[in-house]
């Protein structure tokens, strides 16, 4: 490790780097705070674009992070990336990618655990202007949520960002959550204020979904295609785009299952090109614009088997939709 704990450092950064497999197994047992998968200020896993002035010796190693939880309780969030801050460093000396994981992540949650806090697939940014590319992820985020647990807030496919940060907490790769269980909670494909460049992919297997689904992020754009497979369960309302953040282009394959109402675009966002397909199950209302705002550009639903109530081409509330082509 470089400099630690002067606050007017300016030498060496952190050379704090980790490569290879990390494994994180919680059978039972109370974790009070946060679980980070990678490092803190530290970088995991090798780049070309990694700050590690040593990262040739890192290149052979293929670097993934494993969170398997099935039982105890987690008191905090869980990261399957790192987080950009620490206390032995401060932001002269913290690395440019500090808290970032050049790798995958696996966060598995089976039985009956309980987490009282968000899950993300990825890191967590910390409010350095010097630095405002920390806790980034480049790989695939997978989260696969079976059994029966206790989730009390919200599952992200990506990362924690920073307001004001647009790089801070990114995801660039795809993102896999695959939910096969009752939840109460809200999902997001994206992240949570963090970017994700490229794709995320909802699969609902089974359950009773009584909060909403969204294939994109909440305040996090989506810079790629996001999309949603309804396979089967309960829903209640399922966006194919953001919350309240942009996804380029979105994708809801309706193959089984009963949902109340569907978006193939966003709550209050905008989608360049939404596509829904009722291939099989029951929608009682299927929109092919957004919910309240929002501009879609073009939409596109398509109807070849399965039940739906009403169809929409457009918007629900409020904003724009310029093309809506629907096909039976």
């Amino acid at each position: 490790m470089g400099v630690v704990n002067k606050p007017t450092a300016t030498g060496n950064t952190c050379d704090s780097y980790f490569y290879g497999t990390i494994n994180i197994n919680i059978q039972g047992g109370e974790i009070t705070n946060n679980i980070y998968g990678a490092g803190a200020g530290g970088v995991t896993g090798y780049s070309e674009n990694s700050s590690d002035p040593y990262k040739t010796y890192g290149e052979s190693f293929d670097t993934s992070v494993n969170i398997n939880i099935s039982g105890g309780t987690v008191g905090g969030n869980i990261y399957g990336g790192g987080y950009g801050y620490t206390e032995y460093l401060n932001a002269n000396v913290t690395a440019v990618d500090g808290g970032s994981l050049y790798g995958d992540s696996n966060i598995v949650i089976t039985d009956s655990p309980t987490i009282n806090g968000n899950i993300y697939a990825a890191g967590c940014g910390y409010n350095y202007s010097s630095k405002t590319e920390l806790a980034q992820m480049t790989g695939k985020s997978n989260i696969d949520i079976s059994g029966t647990p206790t989730l009390k807030e919200k599952i992200f496919g990506a990362g924690a960002g920073i307001s004001g940060y647009a790089e801070m907490a990114k995801l660039t790769g795809t993102s896999n959550i695959k939910i096969a269980t009752n939840l109460n909670t809200e999902v997001y494909g994206g992240g949570n204020i963090a970017k994700t460049n490229g794709t995320t992919n909802i699969d609902i297997e089974n359950g009773n979904y009584t909060s909403d689904i969204y294939g994109g992020g909440n305040l996090g754009v989506v810079e790629g295609t996001a999309n949603i497979n309804i396979n089967g369960g309960t829903s209640n309302r399922i966006f194919g785009g953001g919350n309240q953040a942009e996804v380029t282009n979105t994708v809801v394959n309706i193959n089984g299952g009963v949902t109340s109402e569907i978006y193939a675009g966003g709550n209050s966002a905008s989608v360049n090109e939404t596509k829904a397909y009722l291939k099989g199950g029951t929608a009682t209302t299927i929109y092919g614009g957004s919910n309240q705002t929002g501009t879609v550009t073009i939409s596109n639903i398509e109807t070849t088997s399965g039940t739906a109530g009403t169809i929409y081409g457009g918007n629900n509330l409020g904003g724009s939709t310029r093309n809506s082509k629907c096909g039976y």
